[in-house]
């Protein structure tokens, strides 16, 4: 993902296959903070900032496919 991340910012059209690994692991990661109780203040924080972050990353790609039809 890291090597991805890298060459998108040379490489027109990466972008997209950059960020949907990134966001399927945040989304992933938000599911798992939400199922885990007995959370202290930072798992809170992370659990709503992963999922925060997935529904942005999942717009942009959504909105970025719509406008590049």
């Amino acid at each position: 993902m890291g090597v991805v991340a890298l060459v998108a910012a040379f490489v027109p059209g990466w972008g997209i296959l950059g960020a949907l690994p990134g966001a399927i692991y945040l989304g992933l990661a938000g599911l798992r903070h939400i199922a885990k109780r007995g959370k202290k203040t930072e798992e809170t924080v992370a659990t709503w900032t992963d999922l925060l972050v997935f529904v942005v990353v999942v717009v942009a790609i959504v909105g970025s496919a719509v406008i590049g039809r």
